[in-house]
């Protein structure tokens, strides 16, 4: 029972660790995408890759909160 605990925060300590990343992702792809110098076509790929990287982070957020 104490195995599968520890395992169980190792796999939350893990995916907490991928959140911050990704929110770090986020942040640094809403400075790209709010930067005059970017052209339309980089605009509508990063704005799309924002959005599926939001709802990923979202997902292993759930995942974390139901484990705990």
């Amino acid at each position: 029972m104490q195995d599968k605990l520890t395992s169980s925060k190792k796999r939350v300590t893990l995916l907490s660790q991928v959140v911050l990343e990704s929110e770090q992702m986020i942040e640094k792809i809403d400075s790209l995408i709010s930067s005059a110098y970017t052209p339309e076509y980089v605009y509508t790929d990063l704005t799309r890759e924002r959005t599926l990287l939001a709802i990923e982070t979202m997902k292993i957020k759930n995942r974390i909160a139901l484990s705990n």
